[in-house]
């Protein structure tokens, strides 16, 4: 898995936190998706399909799709939960943001193999980060359920 697909989650979430653009659209409008659920998770999953489209480098549309659908279910999954969880959550992926920030960084000049192997562990540390807010996710969701 790519570690930008982390940046398309961190993305996803500063969208859903600039709801206040919402009022560019008509009353109507506004209206219309406030009272139809079916439209605001449409909204929410096209949103979250472009982001990790042109975030990330995958090319594949079947492969977006499935990754958009797992992340999204994810997603509607942590919005369930208490939410210290979800600016935890939102704290990690800033961070990982961060961490890929200094990999783009350092994969634009010309590196050596020191250079390398210490990119390798920065997105081995991303991953770990992104694979442990999954299962933290996981697991309080199950905890609130019992």
């Amino acid at each position: 898995m790519q570690t930008r697909l982390i940046d398309s989650l961190i993305l996803f979430y500063v969208a859903l936190s600039a709801n206040f653009l919402v009022y560019l659209y008509p009353k109507d409008h506004i209206e219309y998706i406030r009272k139809n659920k079916f439209i605001r998770y449409l909204l929410g999953f096209i949103t979250m399909l472009f982001s990790i489209y042109h975030i990330s480098s995958l090319s594949d549309p079947r492969e977006v799709i499935v990754i958009a659908i797992s992340l999204y279910a994810w997603f509607l999954m942590s919005t369930r939960l208490h939410p210290i969880y979800n600016v935890f959550i939102i704290s990690v992926l800033s961070f990982c943001f961060m961490i890929n920030i200094k990999i783009e960084d350092l994969q634009s000049v010309n590196y050596t193999n020191e250079t390398r192997v210490y990119i390798n562990r920065l997105k081995t540390m991303v991953m770990s980060l992104f694979l442990f807010v999954l299962i933290v996710t996981i697991i309080a969701y199950i905890y609130m359920k019992i």
